[in-house]
């Protein structure tokens, strides 16, 4: 079995397209997970969002411009936004894995059944 540049470039091709593949399975299984069995997103308490909301004037006499009930209702709006933020990232990266292992595997196939008919 003499090698050539034809041969080398197949095997090449294979060889890239196959890491391909490896990858985007793993990424797809890992993005699978994540949809399955989210992370618990970071979740502000009512005190995080009084000082990302502070009081419109300096002047400490004046009653805080939200009560706890609506902090805690903030807080509970915050953690929800970056769950369904943290859902809509694990799903685009699933499509992503998807992709990559659609486009690579036709490729491998193809230089694979070439290098396997020239082998025989």
């Amino acid at each position: 079995m003499a090698w050539d540049v034809r041969q080398t470039y197949y095997y090449l091709v294979c060889f890239a397209t196959l890491i391909m593949m490896i990858i985007g399975v793993v990424r797809a299984v890992e993005n699978s997970l994540d949809l399955a069995f989210p992370e618990e997103p970071y979740r502000p308490t009512p005190m995080d969002m009084y000082e990302r909301y502070p009081r419109p004037s300096a002047d400490a006499s004046e009653p805080p411009p939200y009560t706890r009930e609506e902090l805690e209702e903030m807080a509970a709006d915050e953690a929800d936004r970056m769950r369904r933020q943290a859902r809509r990232r694990a799903l685009r990266n699933l499509i992503g894995s998807i992709a990559l292992i659609s486009v690579a595997a036709p490729v491998y196939v193809y230089h694979w059944r070439h290098v396997r008919r020239e082998d025989l």
